[in-house]
């Protein structure tokens, strides 16, 4: 017989914190909004880089059983990002893979984290999103004091530039989008650096929304999870192989 709501045992433990504790899930998900003085949303801010940060360390510590990313947020602060990032590619140096996953949504800042995975386990669900723009940025005070803003903001975008051209296909993407939907192709000429950068500049320019199928194709992601597929189980499983 089906107990009232009432009657149901209450807890005060989430699935994900004892996913996270347990077995080596790290989630960033949209419940971390919050809200700065101006009253915008941002979700990877400072204060929640730095707790996922301190949770990978931890980890990192214990074995080098591979840590799972899961990732459904609307993005925030890039230097946030930046922190988190960082910490990934620590891990990486020291054999431990990170499987990041687009849990059904990454915009913004959570598209450069999600593919900050190890090569060949970053992951989209089927049907997922994953958002990439140029971002937005401001600076005001003293001339120059704003002028030394610009040339840090200026030094963040490189770093970011260079980051997707060494961890994506979004200059050959946007290369075939140019040329009138030519398909991608392992046979395509290498592209030089510098018009690389110049392919991914001119890709973020406007705001787009990617399906999975398409986030694989930017090389965002290595492969999509599709409904029955056996990884979504292996993903929370405490044991991986």
């Amino acid at each position: 017989m089906l107990k009232a709501w009432g009657e149901k045992p209450v807890t005060l433990v989430s699935p994900w914190d004892t996913w996270s504790r347990d077995f080596r899930i790290v989630p960033i998900f949209q419940t971390i909004i919050m809200k700065q003085e101006c009253d915008d949303p941002i979700a990877v801010n400072h204060y929640f880089a730095e707790d996922i940060c301190g949770e990978l360390i931890a980890f990192s510590n214990e074995n080098k059983t591979p840590i799972r990313i899961l990732i459904n947020s609307p993005g925030g602060s890039v230097l946030g990002g930046y922190m988190i990032i960082q910490t990934i590619e620590h891990l990486k140096k020291i054999g431990i893979e990170v499987w990041t996953v687009n849990f059904f949504a990454t915009h913004s800042m959570a598209a450069i984290i999600l593919m900050a995975g190890t090569l060949g386990r970053r992951y989209a669900i089927d049907g997922g999103v994953t958002h990439t723009h140029s971002g937005t940025q401001g600076s005001s005070g003293k001339p120059d004091d704003v002028e030394e803003m610009i040339k840090f903001q200026a030094r963040i975008k490189d770093w970011m530039y260079n980051f997707i051209s060494k961890n994506s296909k979004i200059p050959e993407f946007r290369k075939a989008e140019l040329e009138i939907g030519e398909p991608l192709s392992s046979k395509s000429k290498e592209l030089n650096p510098r018009l690389r950068i110049k392919l991914i500049k001119d890709f973020l320019q406007i705001e787009r929304f990617l399906t999975a199928d398409e986030a694989k194709l930017a090389g965002i992601v290595d492969d999509i999870l599709h409904p029955g597929d056996k990884r979504i189980n292996q993903i929370f499983s405490s044991s991986l192989k």
